[in-house]
């Protein structure tokens, strides 16, 4: 949605053209400088986070304007606004999860505010008083717990902006219709049941949300709004039929209609000549195929999202849209067929779709030639076509996949010469073809969480790059020509198998973010280091660096180095030759489990052997459970069965074998009753006594249906009844 009146949380120091504070973090500092206080942004860390009042000093600070409070859960509402009320150009005020439970009647004290913003509290009650603030223009109390509104909201007569999204409102008072400067009102997920009839009356109002109410009807009135965008549905919506009222607002350039039912649309929606864009999901028993017809009559629509929670199949007539220039598109059931349909919207330059199940794309793709921008988001592909080198407008592609597979990456790539961003994060590549030191425009490259254990020599041509991130691979070496990145800013190599760092990386004289982080054999860094004059911030945490070069002690810009203490010896020392530069990580778990076998310290195993009929049941329990540590615990169970006749003929079995059962879970907080499949390996008996076996188990399995097969186990165990 747009905001009609854009307001900033200030968080960072500004400084004007003449160099003089405006903002301020530090409540304490700003009033060294009253004067030259314009506002304050204090969240929950501050000297004052915990405090009832603030000092009296405040009322100083003749030129503030914009205040921020997050957090602050103790103040004194009746003293606060009081204090701020003396304050003669404040028109801001935000606070943040500042437990609020009522707004006081000292509010209407605050008469030159022209925003304010009191999101994630717990308000149940407005003071009537709010009546008083006659210059507010944006009223936004969303995230709280009201159930009504007071009658003299309708006072607020410069009101633009009234955002009450995730309350529990009834009802609305009528006076809200009196709101004549309303442009945008929010009431997304809320219990309303109805609206005003007298609705009809908000004249400038342009944005209306309704979704996620228990609305039964819509006033008809609400045709006579000139509305430049609506949005409806939600599951809890219990209207008897569809409010078609919506489609006589002919003024609409953006109508969203989500998680609800509705047959098909009415002729009427051909009366919406200004329509821009649509948002159509999880439409329960619509007719896609009549929808998308009617659709096409509205030759200004350029923007449309279409998508289903649980998959549905969207018809060939998406492919009649001519006039579309953007789509979105999420879990279509017959993913290949779908993106065939839409390569027919030639006209399309920005195309996202979400949950693509197929494999493959199909190479129709090539036909989109004005495409600037591609993501295909959570797929199952394993490959992109040779046709994608025909999307020579392309300047962004953006592909992830949650499924555990590779996706090889073509040389035709190389032909994209426009492309200015590519993001693979997660993707699983092995290689990327030398072709991509063609894309001479590329700013920026993303490998994050691929299984790249070297890069292209072209990497070096790439003239333009200003960041790389290939977090999370198996570099072991960086290639020499990757020194040659003149225009780079920002390189990530955290979590890599990197021994070194070549001295060459002083040639990256533009270097401002470096992260080595998680290379935990990495034990040194060059004294080169020092001459990257441009360098502000340093990770090396969880890395084996025990000694920093003396070079990076100048460093001119340097703001930040984040190290761990594991181990580090003279951690004074280092503090006092950096001052404030260290970053002492916390959290230092890979570099410790590289010196300590944290599966055989926080784990535990326990064996069970039990017979049944003519059956031996083998039952392996592992549970990790590391304490203070959230979220890491997790219980492996493998259960193996084997027929006791077999077993006194044979000794090794080679899995899968018919006379082996084995049955896997594995339970934690992020994956539950998971299992793994396509299991190999070999299970031996050692020694078999009368009431217990020893048995030498190796078996690797595909994990949730990922690609590649893992390690699942590889012991040698003893079973007791």
């Amino acid at each position: 949605m747009k905001r009609l009146l854009i307001y900033f949380i200030f968080i960072v120091l500004t400084t004007n053209s003449f160099g003089q504070k405006k903002g301020f973090t530090d409540l304490d500092e700003a009033l060294k400088e009253p004067e030259k206080v314009h506002w304050l942004s204090l969240g929950n860390q501050t000297k004052y986070s915990n405090s009832k009042e603030l000092p009296t000093k405040l009322t100083e600070c003749k030129n503030l304007h914009k205040i921020y409070f997050g957090w602050h859960k103790n103040f004194d509402l009746p003293k606060l606004f009081k204090l701020l009320s003396e304050l003669p150009k404040l028109d801001t005020l935000e606070m943040y999860a500042c437990d609020i439970k009522k707004i006081p009647k000292e509010v209407g004290l605050l008469t030159n505010l022209k925003c304010l913003i009191l999101t994630l509290n717990d308000i149940t009650d407005i003071s009537s008083e709010i009546k008083n603030l006659k210059s507010l223009e944006c009223l936004d109390i969303s995230s709280n717990k009201l159930t009504s509104l007071p009658e003299e909201i309708g006072e607020l007569t410069n009101l633009t902006q009234l955002l009450l999204t995730d309350n529990d409102i009834i009802e609305l008072p009528n006076s809200i219709c009196n709101l004549q400067n309303l442009r945008e009102l929010t009431l997304t997920s809320n219990n309303l049941k109805s609206l005003p009839n007298s609705i009809y009356k908000l004249k400038n109002l342009k944005e209306l949300a309704l979704f996620g109410n228990k609305f039964q009807s819509l006033p008809k009135t609400i045709g006579q709004l000139t509305l430049d965008e609506i949005y409806i549905g939600g599951y809890q919506n219990e209207f008897t039929q569809f409010p078609n009222e919506i489609f006589q607002i002919t003024t609409l350039k953006h109508l969203g209609i989500y998680d609800i039912k509705i047959d098909s649309f009415p002729n009427t929606i051909t009366n919406l000549k200004n329509l821009t864009s649509i948002g159509l999901r999880n439409l329960d028993g619509f007719d896609w195929a009549n929808g998308l017809k009617k659709l096409n009559h509205l030759t200004n629509i350029k923007k449309a999202d279409i998508g289903f929670e649980r998959y549905g199949e969207i018809p060939k007539e998406i492919s009649e849209l001519n006039s579309l220039s953007e789509l979105n598109l999420t879990g279509s059931t017959k993913s290949y067929q779908t993106m065939q349909y839409v390569s027919e919207l030639t006209n399309l330059t920005k195309l996202q779709f979400d949950y693509y199940i197929d494999t493959i794309l199909p190479p129709e793709i090539g036909e989109l030639i004005h495409l600037k921008y591609l993501e295909l988001g959570k797929s199952k592909l394993y490959s992109l076509p040779l046709e994608i080198g025909n999307l020579t407008d392309l300047q962004e592609i953006i592909l992830s996949t949650n499924w555990g597979q590779s996706i090889s990456i073509p040389k035709e790539m190389g032909k994209l010469k426009n492309l200015k961003k590519i993001d693979f994060g997660w993707c699983n590549i092995k290689e990327l073809p030398n072709d991509i030191g063609n894309l001479s425009n590329l700013e920026e490259l993303n490998i994050w969480g691929g299984d790249l254990t070297t890069l292209p020599t072209n990497i070096g041509k790439l003239q333009k790059l200003e960041k790389l991130y290939l977090a999370g691979n198996n570099l072991q070496k960086l290639p020499s020509e990757l020194f040659n990145l003149k225009a780079l800013k920002f390189l990530n190599l955290s979590d890599n198998d990197l021994v070194e760092l070549d001295s060459n990386i002083f040639k990256l004289s533009n270097l401002e973010d470096l992260d080595l982080s998680g290379n935990v054999n990495l034990k040194s860094i060059p004294e080169s280091l020092g001459m990257l004059k441009m360098l502000k911030d340093i990770d090396l945490s969880n890395t084996q660096i025990k000694q920093l070069p003396k070079s990076l002690i100048n460093l001119p810009k340097i703001e930040r180095i984040k190290l761990c203490k594991t181990l580090i010896d003279n951690t004074k020392e280092i503090d006092r030759q950096y001052k404030d530069k260290i970053d002492w990580e916390w959290s230092c778990r890979d570099l410790e489990r590289l010196l300590v076998n944290f599966e055989e310290k926080y784990g535990k195993e326990t064996t069970k052997l039990t017979s049944k009929k003519d059956t031996l049941v083998f039952d392996y329990t592992y549970s990790y459970n590391e304490p203070n540590v959230i979220d890491e615990e997790y219980t492996k169970t493998i259960t193996i069965k084997l027929l006791k006749n077999v077993i006194e003929k044979k000794k090794t079995f080679i899995v899968p074998d018919p006379n082996v059962a084995i049955a896997v879970t594995f339970f934690s907080v992020w994956y539950f009753d998971t299992d793994y499949k396509d299991l190999q390996g070999q299970i031996q008996i050692i020694e078999t006594e009368k009431n217990k076996i020893k048995l030498s188990i190796s078996l690797t399995g595909k994990f949730n249906g990922r690609e590649e097969a893992s390690e699942l186990i590889n012991k040698t165990l003893v079973y007791e009844k």
